[in-house]
This record gives C-alpha cells, structure tokens and sequence, in this order.
C-alpha cells in the first residue's frame, strides 16, 4: 500500500485518457494508464457539472490528498489504437468510512 501525496486529477472516460497519451516512436517504452478503483463517496469530487468545471464533459475526478491505495494488478499490452506499448494499472482505494458508519447512513437515508 502507498499514499497518494496532492490531489489527483483523472477522468471516467477512458477513451479521453487514450487521447492525452503522447504518441511516441520508442518502441522499448511503455506509456501508463492508471485505472482506479473506488469503493466509496467519501474519497473523491466528481467534476461533471457546469458549476465545477468549465469542461464537465471530461467527467474528471478530483482525488483527494493522502488517499492509501493498493495495486490490484498491472499489466503490459501492445495497444492497437494508439499502436504503441501500454501499461495499465489497477489501484485500489478502500472505503474510507467504517461498516457501521455506512450501515447508519444507509438506514438514514431511507427514512
């Protein structure tokens, strides 16, 4: 496990992070595409909207400082669309509210 130092920017569209990837001509390099899995609400601020974006259709994803993460898996491929090398890598980000707290605001917000 690690710690995310900063706030991190990212995006839910997959094919606009595709598109930010330099095309580069070193066939022994790998570009990086991190894919993050988040369990709860609790740890990020979604960008989607006209009042907090000037581009909500980025759907970016503000991350916030000091989240602990895991690496859930990595893998190397050739990607066809960008026709160079790719690494993708899961990192997962664990709840950061307890069961009993979520099981209370669950119960809350059904009443």
């Amino acid at each position: 496990m690690f710690e995310l130092r900063g706030f991190t920017s990212a995006t839910c569209k997959k094919d606009l992070a595709l598109d930010s990837i330099k095309q580069d001509d070193t066939p022994e390099l790998s570009n990086i595409l991190f894919e993050f899995i988040i369990e709860d609400s609790m740890s990020h601020f979604l960008l989607n909207d006209e009042k907090y974006s000037a581009y909500p259709c980025e759907k970016e994803v503000l991350l916030q400082d000091g989240l602990t993460c895991s690496v859930v898996s990595v893998k190397q491929s050739f990607n066809y669309r960008l026709m160079q090398n790719l690494t993708v890598i899961q990192l997962m980000f664990p709840s950061l509210i307890d069961e009993d707290s979520r099981q209370q605001v669950s119960n809350q917000s059904q009443q």
